[in-house]
Protein backbone atom coordinates (compact mmCIF):
# COMPACT_ATOMS: atom_id res chain seq x y z
CA UNK A 1 0.00 0.00 0.00
CA UNK A 2 1.11 3.43 -0.69
CA UNK A 3 2.37 6.20 1.90
CA UNK A 4 -0.37 8.15 -0.15
CA UNK A 5 -3.15 5.63 0.60
CA UNK A 6 -1.94 5.36 4.51
CA UNK A 7 -1.67 8.78 4.76
CA UNK A 8 -5.50 9.30 3.41
CA UNK A 9 -6.84 6.36 5.94
CA UNK A 10 -4.93 8.04 8.81
CA UNK A 11 -6.76 11.40 8.21
CA UNK A 12 -10.34 10.10 7.87
CA UNK A 13 -10.12 8.71 11.46
CA UNK A 14 -11.57 10.83 14.44
CA UNK A 15 -8.92 11.77 17.33
CA UNK A 16 -10.18 8.66 19.25
CA UNK A 17 -9.53 6.26 16.47
CA UNK A 18 -6.13 7.23 15.54
CA UNK A 19 -5.02 7.11 18.88
CA UNK A 20 -7.02 3.49 19.47
CA UNK A 21 -6.34 1.99 16.35
CA UNK A 22 -2.96 3.68 15.31
CA UNK A 23 -0.77 5.52 18.11
CA UNK A 24 -1.27 3.25 20.79
CA UNK A 25 -0.05 -0.21 18.77
CA UNK A 26 2.46 2.03 16.89
CA UNK A 27 4.38 2.73 21.06
CA UNK A 28 3.86 -0.47 22.21
CA UNK A 29 5.74 -1.98 19.11
CA UNK A 30 8.25 0.58 19.13
CA UNK A 31 9.23 -0.23 22.67
CA UNK A 32 7.48 2.17 24.40
CA UNK A 33 6.53 0.65 28.46
CA UNK A 34 3.40 0.85 30.16
CA UNK A 35 1.38 2.90 27.57
CA UNK A 36 -2.06 3.57 28.83
CA UNK A 37 -5.02 5.23 27.34
CA UNK A 38 -5.21 8.32 29.29
CA UNK A 39 -8.18 10.35 27.31
CA UNK A 40 -10.45 11.79 29.17
CA UNK A 41 -12.20 14.18 31.32
CA UNK A 42 -9.18 14.19 33.59
CA UNK A 43 -6.61 13.99 30.92
CA UNK A 44 -5.06 17.13 31.88
CA UNK A 45 -3.37 17.43 28.00
CA UNK A 46 -2.36 14.02 27.63
CA UNK A 47 -4.22 11.32 25.31
CA UNK A 48 -1.75 8.89 25.55
CA UNK A 49 0.42 7.86 29.26
CA UNK A 50 4.21 5.85 28.42
CA UNK A 51 7.37 5.04 30.09
CA UNK A 52 10.66 5.20 28.87
CA UNK A 53 13.57 3.54 30.35
CA UNK A 54 16.62 5.86 31.05
CA UNK A 55 19.91 3.86 29.70
CA UNK A 56 22.07 5.79 32.09
CA UNK A 57 20.37 6.31 35.50
CA UNK A 58 18.59 2.43 34.99
CA UNK A 59 14.91 3.85 36.01
CA UNK A 60 11.77 5.00 34.24
CA UNK A 61 10.61 8.68 33.09
CA UNK A 62 7.41 9.10 32.19
CA UNK A 63 6.51 11.16 28.53
CA UNK A 64 2.73 11.66 27.02
CA UNK A 65 0.90 12.41 23.76
CA UNK A 66 -1.07 14.97 22.55
CA UNK A 67 -3.11 14.24 19.44
CA UNK A 68 -4.84 16.54 17.05
CA UNK A 69 -6.12 15.24 13.81
CA UNK A 70 -8.76 17.63 12.48
CA UNK A 71 -6.76 19.24 9.93
CA UNK A 72 -2.94 21.09 9.67
CA UNK A 73 -1.65 23.08 12.81
CA UNK A 74 -0.94 26.00 12.18
CA UNK A 75 -0.27 29.22 14.27
CA UNK A 76 -3.27 31.04 12.47
CA UNK A 77 -6.90 31.74 13.08
CA UNK A 78 -8.23 28.38 11.52
CA UNK A 79 -6.26 26.45 13.75
CA UNK A 80 -6.67 27.55 17.17
CA UNK A 81 -2.98 26.91 18.32
CA UNK A 82 -4.13 28.47 21.59
CA UNK A 83 -6.10 25.09 22.54
CA UNK A 84 -2.83 23.19 22.50
CA UNK A 85 -0.83 25.81 23.74
CA UNK A 86 -3.36 25.54 27.02
CA UNK A 87 -3.28 21.72 26.98
CA UNK A 88 0.63 21.60 26.88
CA UNK A 89 0.50 24.00 30.02
CA UNK A 90 -1.62 21.47 31.67
CA UNK A 91 0.05 18.41 30.69
CA UNK A 92 3.06 20.26 32.27
CA UNK A 93 1.61 21.61 35.36
CA UNK A 94 -0.43 18.73 36.32
CA UNK A 95 1.03 15.38 37.89
CA UNK A 96 -0.02 12.12 37.53
CA UNK A 97 -0.14 9.06 39.61
CA UNK A 98 3.42 7.02 39.22
CA UNK A 99 1.54 4.06 37.55
CA UNK A 100 4.39 2.35 38.94
CA UNK A 101 3.76 3.46 42.77
CA UNK A 102 0.53 4.48 43.06
CA UNK A 103 1.68 6.06 46.66
CA UNK A 104 3.96 8.57 44.59
CA UNK A 105 3.17 11.50 42.22
CA UNK A 106 5.05 12.51 38.96
CA UNK A 107 5.62 14.83 35.96
CA UNK A 108 5.89 13.90 32.45
CA UNK A 109 9.38 14.61 31.09
CA UNK A 110 8.28 14.86 27.34
CA UNK A 111 5.43 15.37 25.08
CA UNK A 112 4.73 14.06 21.52
CA UNK A 113 2.22 16.56 19.43
CA UNK A 114 1.04 13.78 16.95
CA UNK A 115 -1.33 14.51 13.74
CA UNK A 116 -1.81 12.97 10.46
CA UNK A 117 -1.88 16.23 9.07
CA UNK A 118 0.85 18.36 8.74
CA UNK A 119 2.89 20.97 11.77
CA UNK A 120 3.60 24.59 10.02
CA UNK A 121 7.02 25.37 11.12
CA UNK A 122 5.20 29.02 12.58
CA UNK A 123 3.31 26.28 14.85
CA UNK A 124 6.04 24.57 15.70
CA UNK A 125 8.21 27.52 16.61
CA UNK A 126 5.20 29.71 19.00
CA UNK A 127 5.00 26.27 20.81
CA UNK A 128 8.58 25.71 21.23
CA UNK A 129 9.43 29.67 22.48
CA UNK A 130 6.21 29.79 24.76
CA UNK A 131 7.49 26.57 26.19
CA UNK A 132 11.61 27.38 26.10
CA UNK A 133 11.67 27.63 29.76
CA UNK A 134 10.10 24.39 30.70
CA UNK A 135 10.95 21.36 32.12
CA UNK A 136 8.96 19.20 29.26
CA UNK A 137 11.00 18.36 25.69
CA UNK A 138 8.22 18.69 23.16
CA UNK A 139 8.46 16.44 20.05
CA UNK A 140 6.30 17.05 17.03
CA UNK A 141 4.83 13.95 14.80
CA UNK A 142 2.91 15.13 11.96
CA UNK A 143 1.74 13.18 9.16
CA UNK A 144 4.73 12.22 7.19
CA UNK A 145 6.63 11.10 10.33
CA UNK A 146 3.91 9.10 11.49
CA UNK A 147 3.08 7.13 8.51
CA UNK A 148 7.27 7.17 7.78
CA UNK A 149 6.78 5.42 11.30
CA UNK A 150 4.28 3.23 10.40
CA UNK A 151 6.36 1.89 7.40
CA UNK A 152 9.30 1.43 10.05
CA UNK A 153 7.03 -1.00 11.59
CA UNK A 154 5.69 -2.97 8.79
CA UNK A 155 9.33 -3.48 7.71
CA UNK A 156 10.16 -6.10 5.00
CA UNK A 157 6.68 -7.81 6.38
CA UNK A 158 3.86 -8.56 3.61
CA UNK A 159 1.75 -6.95 5.68
CA UNK A 160 -0.67 -4.52 4.06
CA UNK A 161 -1.84 -1.67 6.29
CA UNK A 162 -5.11 -1.82 7.71
CA UNK A 163 -7.07 0.16 10.35
CA UNK A 164 -8.77 -3.03 11.49
CA UNK A 165 -5.93 -5.03 12.19
CA UNK A 166 -2.78 -2.59 12.60
CA UNK A 167 -3.37 -3.58 16.50
CA UNK A 168 -2.94 -7.59 15.82
CA UNK A 169 0.18 -7.05 13.57
CA UNK A 170 1.85 -4.83 16.02
CA UNK A 171 0.79 -7.29 19.11
CA UNK A 172 2.00 -10.29 16.51
CA UNK A 173 5.62 -8.38 16.05
CA UNK A 174 6.21 -7.85 19.37
CA UNK A 175 5.28 -11.28 20.44
CA UNK A 176 8.04 -12.56 18.32
CA UNK A 177 10.93 -9.95 19.30
CA UNK A 178 9.96 -11.22 22.89
CA UNK A 179 10.83 -15.05 21.38
CA UNK A 180 14.03 -13.75 19.58
CA UNK A 181 15.24 -12.36 23.34
CA UNK A 182 14.06 -15.56 25.19
CA UNK A 183 16.33 -17.52 22.47
CA UNK A 184 19.18 -15.13 23.13
CA UNK A 185 18.94 -15.60 26.69
CA UNK A 186 18.78 -19.07 27.16
CA UNK A 187 21.97 -19.32 25.09
CA UNK A 188 25.13 -20.68 27.72
CA UNK A 189 27.85 -18.19 27.98
CA UNK A 190 31.52 -19.19 28.08
CA UNK A 191 34.69 -17.62 29.99
CA UNK A 192 36.22 -17.73 26.79
CA UNK A 193 33.86 -15.45 25.09
CA UNK A 194 35.04 -13.08 27.51
CA UNK A 195 38.49 -13.05 28.06
CA UNK A 196 39.09 -12.65 23.93
CA UNK A 197 37.40 -8.92 24.13
CA UNK A 198 39.26 -6.24 24.18
CA UNK A 199 36.24 -3.79 24.42
CA UNK A 200 34.16 -3.59 27.75
CA UNK A 201 30.92 -3.11 26.00
CA UNK A 202 30.90 -7.32 25.01
CA UNK A 203 31.34 -7.89 28.66
CA UNK A 204 28.42 -5.60 30.49
CA UNK A 205 26.18 -7.21 27.64
CA UNK A 206 26.77 -10.47 28.91
CA UNK A 207 25.92 -9.15 32.19
CA UNK A 208 23.01 -8.60 31.63
CA UNK A 209 22.23 -11.52 29.22
CA UNK A 210 23.02 -13.11 32.99
CA UNK A 211 20.81 -10.66 35.23
CA UNK A 212 17.95 -10.85 32.65
CA UNK A 213 17.75 -15.04 32.28
CA UNK A 214 19.04 -15.44 36.20
CA UNK A 215 21.02 -18.83 35.12
CA UNK A 216 23.34 -17.92 37.48
CA UNK A 217 25.05 -21.13 38.92
CA UNK A 218 24.82 -22.25 35.18
CA UNK A 219 27.22 -19.24 34.14
CA UNK A 220 29.40 -19.55 37.32
CA UNK A 221 33.01 -19.50 35.89
CA UNK A 222 32.11 -16.64 33.82
CA UNK A 223 30.54 -14.36 37.25
CA UNK A 224 33.74 -15.37 39.23
CA UNK A 225 35.99 -13.77 36.32
CA UNK A 226 33.95 -10.77 36.49
CA UNK A 227 34.79 -10.45 40.17
CA UNK A 228 38.87 -10.34 39.32
CA UNK A 229 37.88 -7.21 37.59
CA UNK A 230 36.55 -4.54 39.84
CA UNK A 231 35.05 -2.22 37.50
CA UNK A 232 33.14 -5.46 36.05
CA UNK A 233 32.62 -6.79 39.68
CA UNK A 234 30.91 -2.80 40.49
CA UNK A 235 28.73 -3.26 37.59
CA UNK A 236 27.54 -7.00 37.87
CA UNK A 237 26.78 -6.67 41.79
CA UNK A 238 24.52 -2.93 40.71
CA UNK A 239 22.28 -5.24 38.60
CA UNK A 240 22.21 -8.28 40.61
CA UNK A 241 18.80 -8.22 42.88
CA UNK A 242 18.84 -8.24 46.30
CA UNK A 243 16.25 -10.75 46.35
CA UNK A 244 16.26 -14.51 45.62
CA UNK A 245 14.13 -17.62 46.39
CA UNK A 246 16.93 -20.09 46.57
CA UNK A 247 20.13 -18.55 47.74
CA UNK A 248 21.99 -22.15 47.50
CA UNK A 249 22.24 -21.67 43.45
CA UNK A 250 24.37 -18.05 44.13
CA UNK A 251 26.08 -19.21 47.10
CA UNK A 252 29.71 -18.92 45.14
CA UNK A 253 28.35 -15.18 44.92
CA UNK A 254 28.19 -14.85 48.31
CA UNK A 255 31.34 -16.56 49.30
CA UNK A 256 33.09 -13.64 47.14
CA UNK A 257 30.95 -11.23 48.80
CA UNK A 258 32.00 -12.28 52.41
CA UNK A 259 35.43 -10.99 51.62
CA UNK A 260 34.28 -7.54 51.13
CA UNK A 261 35.36 -5.46 54.11
CA UNK A 262 31.85 -3.05 53.49
CA UNK A 263 29.80 -5.69 52.57
CA UNK A 264 26.68 -3.55 51.88
CA UNK A 265 25.39 -5.82 49.11
CA UNK A 266 25.53 -9.45 51.24
CA UNK A 267 23.71 -8.07 54.21
CA UNK A 268 21.32 -7.07 51.66
CA UNK A 269 20.57 -9.70 49.86
CA UNK A 270 20.48 -12.06 53.39
CA UNK A 271 17.93 -9.69 54.90
CA UNK A 272 15.63 -9.59 51.96
CA UNK A 273 15.58 -13.22 50.85
CA UNK A 274 14.53 -14.25 54.24
CA UNK A 275 11.74 -16.99 53.85
CA UNK A 276 11.08 -20.78 54.50
CA UNK A 277 12.79 -22.09 51.52
CA UNK A 278 16.06 -19.74 52.80
CA UNK A 279 16.07 -19.87 56.43
CA UNK A 280 18.32 -23.09 56.99
CA UNK A 281 21.07 -21.60 54.70
CA UNK A 282 20.98 -18.66 56.27
CA UNK A 283 21.50 -19.78 59.50
CA UNK A 284 24.36 -21.97 58.59
CA UNK A 285 26.29 -19.52 56.08
CA UNK A 286 26.26 -16.85 59.33
CA UNK A 287 27.31 -19.65 61.45
CA UNK A 288 30.31 -20.65 58.82
CA UNK A 289 31.07 -16.69 58.23
CA UNK A 290 30.83 -14.73 60.90
CA UNK A 291 30.92 -16.57 64.20
CA UNK A 292 34.35 -16.48 64.30
CA UNK A 293 36.74 -14.20 67.05
CA UNK A 294 36.11 -10.65 66.61
CA UNK A 295 34.05 -10.79 63.47
CA UNK A 296 31.04 -8.98 63.24
CA UNK A 297 28.03 -9.96 60.55
CA UNK A 298 26.61 -5.70 60.94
Amino acid sequence: MSRMIIKAKLQSLSEDELRKKVVIPLLRCSGFQYVEDWCGPGEKGKDVLYAKKDPLLESYFWGAVLIKNKNDIRKGSKTDIRIIKNQVEEAILTQIPDPLDPFRKTIIRELYIVTSFNIEPEAREYIGVVFKESHLFIRFMPGDKLESKINDVIGRSDYVFDLDNFEEFCEKQMESVFAREREVISKPVFVSEISEGRNIEPKLAKINQIIQSGEYSRNQDLILDFFKDEELKSYFLNKLPDSFEDLAEIEFILEELVKDERPFKLIAILRKSIGERNIEFIINFINKHYEEPGRSFE
